[in-house]
């Protein structure tokens, strides 16, 4: 963890603290976008098959409410991991080595467009 941090850290100095906060929002809401559209559909789902539960004998709006909820702690869950997995994976660049890729990138164009 001790590691992690550290390099959090580097990465973060490399890039600024606004940038890297702005980058953090960014991580975060793309992430909570494309979890909250699956927990939608997994609550639609929910929906239409929780009258089953009365044939069990249970309560299908108690059922509903502790399945809901369930299913909601586990997306912040998920939404927690693939945010911290997504900041500990990314690699920052520095200004000249994305100049760099960008050259690289500008020769391949032309190379392909000569062809």
């Amino acid at each position: 963890m001790e590691i992690a941090e550290k390099e959090y850290k580097e990465k973060e100095a490399l890039v600024g603290e606004d940038a890297m906060r702005h980058f953090e929002k960014g991580v975060m809401l793309q992430t909570l976008d494309e979890l909250w559209k699956e927990h939608l559909a997994s609550m639609d789902y929910l929906r239409q098959g929780i009258h089953l539960r009365g044939y069990a004998q249970k309560d299908p709006k108690q059922e509903y409410k502790k399945e809901s909820f369930r299913m909601f702690t586990e997306m912040l869950d998920s939404l927690k991991h693939q945010v911290i997995t997504t900041l500990t994976r990314v690699r920052v660049r520095t200004q000249e080595e994305m100049e760099e890729a960008e050259r690289a990138r500008q020769e391949m164009a032309a190379r392909i467009n000569q062809n």
